[in-house]
């Protein structure tokens, strides 16, 4: 059994889950049947396997050797009579009803066995048999309804045509199969299924006769999964909802287990050859990433070597991430020298909060998150302080959302109109959320339904949803996305602070080539930091970096984040939060940061009347400035 019937055996067995359960009769030694309904009584009833969809069946027969390419399996001639008959043999069907053997007991093809089971004893009046898909007792002379994806080279046969989303009813050879990617696709397939065999029942007879011509259906129930080709390889894993990419659409994610390196090379010619266009391919370290696209859809796909996976999003087409060419002459002339600045906030009674303001050598900028929206008046006025050496209009190139926590977010979801009103202009907005049918997106789902549907149209800015792989270049910038919300699906929500996107920035002087990195991790906290550090190890050491959560830690995740922060290893730490965190910087996941042979030096953030604090750039010891707030 090849990995791709495999992957796609497991995929369409749990992809949804439904609410009936049919026990199944699966023993190896003999031809296994099923146990409620309709079926024989007198047979031995095998547990069915409802274990983690990574587990490995064990009592399927060993892979082979065969080469795997992405063209259709190649097996013998297969013959489809023109007409098939369902009747009674003796006392049994004539046609046995095979499912795949790791499809879980409250799965949708065990529903669509035992429907199929009750219709055809109020039909004919004879029992069918329920059998796994054991690779030795493929027979293609067998007559079968398969039921899902099995390890039959029939059913590899018609996934091959097939994508994610779709849902078909097909005879080959003499196999009548029935398969889809989710429950939706299942009734609708058993529906289709089921009015052709009415219309060919003899009910005198109590005889089906169906020209296999009728038998030909392939359609779709989700046609933005369907803009996914079938990943050829590995084991699927699950399907998860990635949430808004802007007011109207959704990104969906289709995440693969146990995959390798060149089995992701082959999906990508797939790709190209289902007439997607690449472009971008990004590779760090042993993971990849690339994104395609086409008239209706963009695809970023990445392979993470870490955990042997492949993480497919499909998105609606829309903005795509700035290339460095994109940088034209007239945005790369130098007109001032690169600086951070770490603006002094408050967030309701407490003195926390992040904004951090990067001006760049073009003299746009970039900012991450602003903080609240009590902050307005002093974020205005320092933006426009730092521009007013060369312009009178600043320019956000990219505005960063990490999360929609209030004391992150709320400046630019319940302020837009002030910032625009101010002449500021904002050119796009990055960010990334959370769906809303995930538990904790309440926790800050509102804010960024506001950018989404208020800051982004209003203030005329393109809409970025981050994910893992992706690079902007910006001016002296490159941008890189280490982590987002879909590199822990399904699982994302820890906590909603563990959804925060993590971004590496990259500043090149363009005098002297010397380049400073800075690690933006908003909230992430230890299972965002840990999962990003696991994905990419020693790429994440910087230079600066701003500690998670203002320093707070979680509820878990605490020694996660001490082994992060000692991979990160930063020389200079930008710490969000007022009053010189007093009784923060003790806490043992935050003292792991001054023991790191690389830490030089600490600033924490000003109070709203203080000081910020400024860093120019290129980064050196010592040249870390604070600025009052109220100097002129």
């Amino acid at each position: 059994m090849n990995n791709f019937t495999k992957l796609i055996a497991l995929f369409l067995a749990i992809v949804t889950l439904v609410s009936a359960a049919v026990a199944c009769n699966s023993d190896p030694q003999s031809t296994p049947s099923d146990t409620t309904g309709i079926t024989p009584a007198d047979t031995t009833t095998e547990p069915l396997d409802t274990t983690d969809t990574e587990a490995v069946d064990t009592t399927t027969a060993p892979d082979t050797d065969e080469t795997e390419t992405t063209a259709p399996p190649v097996v013998d001639e297969i013959v489809t009579p023109e007409t098939i008959t369902i009747e009674k043999n003796r006392n049994s069907l004539n046609y046995v009803i095979t499912r795949p053997r790791a499809a879980a007991s409250d799965s949708s093809e065990l529903l669509v066995a035992q429907q199929l089971l009750l219709y055809f004893s109020e039909k004919i009046g004879a029992r069918a048999t329920v059998v796994t898909d054991w690779a030795k007792n493929e027979d293609p002379e067998r007559l079968e309804i398969i039921v899902g994806a099995t390890d039959h080279p029939e059913t590899s046969e018609l996934l091959y045509d097939m994508s994610y989303g779709d849902y078909a009813v097909r005879a080959i050879g003499n196999k009548l199969i029935v398969i889809a990617s989710d429950k939706d696709g299942y009734d609708k397939a058993v529906s289709y299924l089921i009015g052709v065999l009415d219309n060919g029942y003899d009910k005198d007879a109590k005889i089906i006769t169906v020209s296999t011509s009728e038998l030909s259906k392939l359609e779709s129930t989700n046609k933005q999964l369907s803009a996914l080709p079938v990943y050829e390889g590995g084991t699927y894993y699950a399907t998860y909802d990635a949430g808004r990419v802007t007011a109207g659409a959704d990104c969906d994610e289709i995440i693969i287990k146990s995959t390798t390196s060149e089995e992701y090379d082959e999906y990508l010619e797939k790709l190209s050859a289902r007439g997607y266009t690449q472009y971008t391919t990004n590779n760090i370290g042993n993971n990849k990433f690339a994104i395609y696209t086409n008239d209706k859809y963009t695809l970023n796909v990445g392979y993470y070597d870490y955990e042997k996976s492949a993480r497919l999003l499909v998105e609606p087409k829309g903005a795509l991430p700035t290339l460095a060419e994109d940088n034209d002459s007239s945005k790369e002339a130098k007109i001032t020298d690169s600086q951070m600045t770490m603006i002094a906030v408050s967030s309701g009674n407490e003195n926390i909060g992040l904004s951090m303001l990067i001006r760049l050598e073009d003299g746009r900028f970039i900012v991450v998150d602003g903080a609240g929206s009590r902050n307005l008046d002093h974020f205005v006025r320092t933006i426009k302080k730092q521009a007013a050496e060369y312009t009178n209009k600043p320019i956000i190139a990219a505005w960063i959302i990490t999360h929609g926590h209030s004391d992150h977010g709320q400046l630019l979801s319940d302020r837009y109109s002030n910032i625009k009103s101010s002449g500021i202009t904002v050119e796009s907005i990055i960010l990334n959320e959370v769906s809303t049918s995930d538990p904790t997106s309440g926790g800050g789902y509102g804010y960024t339904k506001k950018i989404i549907e208020g800051a982004a149209p209003t203030l005329g800015a393109d809409l970025y949803k981050a994910h893992v792989g992706q690079t902007f270049h910006i001016s002296n910038c490159k941008l890189e996305v280490m982590f987002s919300q879909e590199a822990n699906a399904p699982n994302t929500c820890i906590e909603y602070n563990s959804t925060s996107i993590i971004i590496k920035m990259t500043f090149t002087d363009s005098e002297t080539g010397k380049e400073t990195t800075y690690l933006s991790t908003g909230d992430a906290t230890g299972f965002g930091m840990q999962t990003a550090c696991n994905i990419f190890g020693d790429y994440m050491k910087c230079d600066i970096m701003n500690v998670n959560h203002h320093g707070l830690g979680c509820s878990g995740g605490n020694t996660e984040l001490a082994e992060s922060y000692k991979l990160v290893a930063p020389a200079l730490v930008l710490w969000p939060i007022g009053n010189g965190g007093v009784g923060i910087s003790g806490k043992l996941y935050n003292q792991v940061i001054f023991g790191t042979s690389s830490f030089r030096e600490v600033y924490f953030a000003g109070n709203i009347g203080g000081s910020d604090v400024v860093v120019p750039l290129p980064y050196v010891v010592g040249n870390v400035i604070r600025v009052d707030q109220n100097a002129n």
